[in-house]
């Protein structure tokens, strides 16, 4: 057999038999191009304490305990006079990503018609949430609060991404800062590759820290930190930080590429 024939055979044979060393071929699940949605994800915490906890702009941030639905309500009494579109995105029952578009004003109390599973943020794209009459996302029926627009701010400020069924997911890039701080203050950007992970839910809170940032008083932010990591469907992308004194102020800012689920708004 001369030597271009034999070179030939091998080349087919490698064609034939498709990847090798153990790996496998999935078409099309790590494919780029451009993406669908360019979702750019913004926290900020103005008390961030000496344990790590979930950049968030409400203190008391809670993810839900279990699908249901959720409402709205201005000011904490619900007699606020302000009026507001808002948007509140997350998870619903089926896997899905889902935006709910919703209304509230004075002492209303509105209730969104999804069956969400988790929770991921809440932003007002109209209107105003002025004074001391902040809003309030949480459990139907006067439950749990979730999260909270601050008077006086658009969004409610959570560092979370959830990779949703129908979707190719990849963190794009990263970046965080601190504000005010007498030490330093940790970023961890982590990877939950369960999403029960953000109920607490015992077997499922293990993490990897894909990429960590450590900034002093003098170190108002990092660079941007470029990624290319694949988030599994069904994973949890969350940003931590630990203050160096109580109270340290800092935000997070996260931009994930989405490709292929349309329900993604």
């Amino acid at each position: 057999m001369d030597f271009k024939r034999f070179a030939l055979i091998a080349v087919l044979l490698l064609f034939v038999a498709g990847p090798t060393f153990g790996q496998v071929a999935v078409p099309g699940k790590y494919a780029k191009g451009q993406p669908d949605k360019v979702i750019t994800v913004y926290g900020e915490d103005d008390d961030i304490d000496a344990a790590y906890e979930l950049i968030a702009g409400y203190d008391s941030y809670a993810q839900m305990a279990a699908n249901d639905s959720l409402e709205v309500v201005l000011g904490t009494d619900g007699t606020a006079t302000d009026s507001v579109r808002y948007q509140t995105r997350g998870i619903r029952s089926d896997s899905l990503a889902a935006m709910e578009i919703g209304r509230v004003s004075g002492a209303e109390i509105d209730t969104l018609s999804t069956n969400w599973m988790f929770f991921e943020s809440v932003l007002i794209d109209s209107g105003k949430s002025a004074g001391s009459d902040a809003t309030y996302i949480r459990r139907l029926g006067a439950g749990v609060t979730s999260s909270v627009i601050a008077a006086g701010d658009a969004d409610d400020r959570v560092c979370q991404y959830f990779a949703s069924k129908g979707e190719r997911a990849f963190i794009h890039s990263w970046q965080a800062g601190v504000t005010s701080t007498t030490g330093t203050v940790n970023f961890q950007l982590r990877l939950y590759p369960d999403w029960r992970a953000a109920r607490g839910t015992s077997g499922y809170t293990y993490f990897r820290v894909l990429d960590h940032v450590a900034l002093t008083a003098t170190q108002s932010e990092s660079e941007v930190r470029p990624l290319d990591i694949y988030l599994p469907v069904g994973s949890w992308l969350a940003v931590y930080g630990l203050g160096g004194a109580a109270n340290s102020d800092g935000w997070a800012r996260m931009t994930v590429h989405s490709y292929g689920n349309t329900s993604r708004q």
